[in-house]
């Protein structure tokens, strides 16, 4: 799939989120809210957990909620590792780095767990899989504004 290529939700896929009663799982629908006209493929990636996204914008294609890109549904292929290749080793460590510094200097020792989590995350994927948890306690020490911030800043590093 081009990771530049830019979804439209169809009539269908507009009616169901103005529908009462959907039939959408959450994740689907999300995506579909997600969907407005203007974010890549890869923008939306970075909403989901790793391999997460193509299978659920591929099932909306397939349903006719969504419009489908160049090539059909056919051309919503997952790639090998995830849903698209996110950045090199180097820049990995360094934003892996970066995120350990920030909780040790804003939560000192109490934040050495939480530290050692991401610190053993040995790919961009399993740092953004970890960051589902990072973001629960952060939340109890630091509020949930800050959590939130903290892993939508890291995930969209990981991006690239």
């Amino acid at each position: 799939m081009d990771e530049k290529h830019v979804f439209r939700k169809t009539e269908l896929g507009a009616g169901e989120l103005n529908s009462r009663w959907s039939v959408l799982s959450h994740k689907h629908r999300r995506c579909l809210i997600l969907i407005d006209g203007r974010k890549t493929a890869r923008d939306l990636a970075a909403c989901f957990r790793p391999g997460e996204f193509v299978p659920v914008v591929r099932d909306l294609v397939e349903r006719g909620y969504v419009e489908p890109p160049p090539g059909g549904a056919t051309a919503l292929e997952s790639p090998p590792g995830g849903d698209f290749p996110f950045i090199d080793e180097a820049r990995f460590r360094e934003i892996q780095q970066r995120a350990v510094k920030e909780v040790s200097d804003r939560l000192g020792p109490a934040g050495d767990p939480l530290a050692v989590t991401i610190a053993r995350c040995e790919t961009p994927e399993q740092l953004r899989v970890a960051l589902r948890t990072v973001e629960r306690v952060l939340e109890g020490f630091l509020g949930g504004e800050y959590a939130k911030s903290f892993v939508k800043r890291t995930g969209k590093d990981l991006m690239g």
